[in-house]
């Protein structure tokens, strides 16, 4: 333990050990700089894509609208003239299936 606190006192020994704490304080800095600028730059993509999002839902919106005014806007006339026909058979399956729950007492 002695010996090691002797090599420690040497000058040339403790310049090392001095530029390795400067160096592991300057890393340290560098890292949380780069933690906070990325932060920053997430925050701000995420802003830009809920923006994005925001766009296209109202996009998305006024097509359903417009979509449904078209099908309301469209007779049976003009849907046989297209070559849509009405079918009379319609079938329906129908599957029985108990329902099943469970619980704990």
């Amino acid at each position: 333990m002695k010996q090691a606190a002797l090599q420690m006192n040497k000058e040339n020994n403790r310049k090392k050990i001095f530029l390795a704490l400067v160096g592991g304080i300057c890393c340290s800095f560098l890292m949380y700089g780069f933690g906070i600028a990325s932060t920053t730059i997430s925050v701000a993509d995420a802003k830009t894509h809920n923006h994005s999002i925001a766009e296209l839902q109202t996009e998305i919106a006024e097509l359903e609208i417009e979509y449904f005014e078209r099908i309301n806007a469209l007779s049976l006339e003009e849907a046989g003239v297209l070559g849509m026909v009405e079918d009379k058979k319609v079938l329906y399956a129908h599957l029985e299936q108990e329902t099943k729950v469970a619980y704990n007492r």
